[in-house]
């Protein structure tokens, strides 16, 4: 398959939050299942449309959260502290703790873990250390959900 018709296919998975990365959508268009997700995506957006959820949208203390999680559980869409562009990296890293039980194309265990403080992202953001793990929080339980199929 030509590479660029996979990064196209790869790029529109990505866009729509049907993969959470570049590598996870090539994946899927390389094993043929690119039309199977995008629909299963299409699906999930109508119900999210149905059902949808209103952003995280929070002020905690002097501190204004905005935090939005994608259609495929496994990322950020939104994400801004006190109105600076966010990345959950500063915060953790999320990964799957067990991707062979999870088949080809899902999640086995899909955990976010949290860093330890630290002083130039307290500055970044303007937060305060209580803030920081506030965010932390918020970030476990949206980004932590074990197995996962939704990408298959």
């Amino acid at each position: 398959m030509d590479m660029q018709i996979v990064n196209d296919k790869a790029k529109k998975l990505c866009d729509i939050g049907a993969c959470c990365s570049m590598a996870q959508a090539r994946r899927v268009v390389m094993g043929g299942a690119f039309e199977r997700v995008m629909e299963k995506a299409q699906q999930n957006a109508k119900v999210e449309n149905q059902d949808s959820i209103a952003p995280s949208q929070s002020i905690i203390g002097g501190m204004k959260l905005n935090l939005v999680f994608g259609t495929a559980l496994c990322y950020v869409k939104e994400f801004t502290i006190n109105g600076i562009a966010a990345d959950y990296e500063d915060f953790g890293e999320k990964y799957d703790r067990s991707p062979y039980d999870a088949g080809s194309y899902g999640c086995g265990n899909m955990q976010f873990t949290r860093v330890p403080v630290r002083t130039e992202i307290l500055e970044k953001y303007h937060i305060t250390e209580a803030e920081y793990s506030q965010v932390c929080e918020k970030l476990e339980d949206g980004l932590s959900f074990g197995f996962c199929s939704r990408c298959a």
